[in-house]
Formats: structure tokens, C-alpha cells, sequence
């Protein structure tokens, strides 16, 4: 059998390429404007220089069907009319994917807090959503229309810790962004959570004054 030896190890080099390459991106595309100067810190939940396209996969989350994310990957922006995701792969991939169908949070359908969204039924208003048992996501954002070049709405990352979508609200065109910052004060949503006599929620955290 030594004489198939030569020709196979010759055949499979572009099989290699492809399987890496698949494995690279899911089923998606490379971003144009893919992030090159994020830092890839393990205590962050996405890691920016790895974001992508993705024009379709499809998971079932809860009995339900839906576009998502790669395996492995979460969403850090959308363009729903086009059903393009704009994804980021996950530094942790341990936690679980469940489905939810009506959290509430900001204003708008959330995934659990702590928790980041993979996959979305714009029909149903259905997500996938995955934990981050490492590092969950502890601050919240709402953001009204930060775009990328494809051009679609996407989380901003200017205060420079990878945001997440976490919710969105598609007829108002909001999202909910999630980052795993540590709030000294502790996370919030709203005032109301914030213990401290003159506390009050600024960006997700309880900041006094």
C-alpha cells in the first residue's frame, strides 16, 4: 500500500486549507473592516480580531430554528432586513445555549443577564443565548446606531472592553451591549439597584455622584 503513499499526502494539502479555513470562519465571511488592534485578553468574552460575517447558519435552540452565530462564536452586531450577523469568536465556549423567549431588559427582549446572544428568530423575537461561566457579562449598554462599514448596527467598542449583543429591539433598531467589566459598585440597570445613598447607574455600573 506504500505506493498510495506520495499521491495522498499531495491531495490532501487543499483539504487542509479548506477544513482550516472553514473552522477559521464557520460559515461566514472575513469582515472587511475586521478589527486588528484589540487586544485578545482572556478576561474578555469576544475577542474583536477574529469578527466575521455570517449570511445564514442555523441552529435550534429550544426547539426552535433559527440563524446564528458559528459554533463558538456571538454576535456583536446585525443587520436583520438582510439577516446578516456580524459575529466574534467567544474566549470561553463552555457554557450553554438555551432559547429565550421574553426576558425583559432596557426596554427590549434580553438575553438572561450575564448571558450574550448567538442567535436570533427576528419572526418570533426568539434567541439563542450562551452563558459565559468564566467571565459573564456584567455591564449593559444600550446603543441606538453605531455602524460598521457593511454597512450594520453593531455594538460599539469605544470604551475599549468587547461588547456584545445581549438584546435588541428590532423595530426601534436598539440593541442591548454586554461587557464583562467588573463594576466595583456593582452592575445595574437601572438606579433603583444601586445600594448606595447617592448611588446612581452610569454605563451599566453603580457609580456615586
Amino acid at each position: 500500500m506504500t505506493h498510495f503513499s506520495l499521491p495522498f499526502r499531495l491531495n490532501t494539502i487543499p483539504i487542509i486549507l479548506i477544513i482550516a479555513g472553514a473552522f477559521a470562519g464557520g460559515c461566514g465571511q472575513a469582515a472587511p473592516d475586521q478589527e486588528s488592534t484589540d487586544t485578545k485578553s482572556s478576561a474578555d468574552t469576544v475577542n474583536l480580531n477574529t469578527t466575521f460575517y455570517d449570511f445564514g447558519t442555523q441552529c435550534v435552540a429550544g426547539g426552535t430554528q433559527m440563524h446564528c452565530c458559528p459554533n463558538g462564536s456571538a454576535m456583536i452586531g446585525a443587520r436583520v432586513d438582510q439577516n446578516v450577523f456580524k459575529c466574534a469568536n467567544l474566549f470561553d465556549t463552555s457554557g450553554a445555549i438555551t432559547l429565550d423567549t421574553g426576558t425583559q431588559r432596557n426596554g427590549m427582549h434580553s438575553c438572561p443577564f450575564g448571558s450574550v446572544m448567538v442567535g436570533l428568530q427576528a419572526t418570533l423575537n426568539r434567541f439563542a443565548c450562551r452563558t459565559i461561566p468564566s467571565n459573564p457579562v456584567s455591564t449593559e449598554t444600550v446603543d441606538t446606531g453605531t455602524e460598521d462599514g457593511f454597512p450594520m448596527h453593531v455594538c460599539s467598542q469605544a470604551s475599549g472592553n468587547p461588547a456584545t449583543m445581549t438584546g435588541i429591539r428590532i423595530d426601534q433598531n436598539k440593541f442591548n451591549c454586554g461587557q464583562d467589566t467588573k463594576c466595583l459598585l456593582g452592575a445595574c440597570t437601572s438606579d433603583s439597584q444601586c445600594t448606595q445613598s447617592e448611588g446612581t447607574c452610569k454605563n451599566g455600573c453603580c457609580t456615586l455622584g
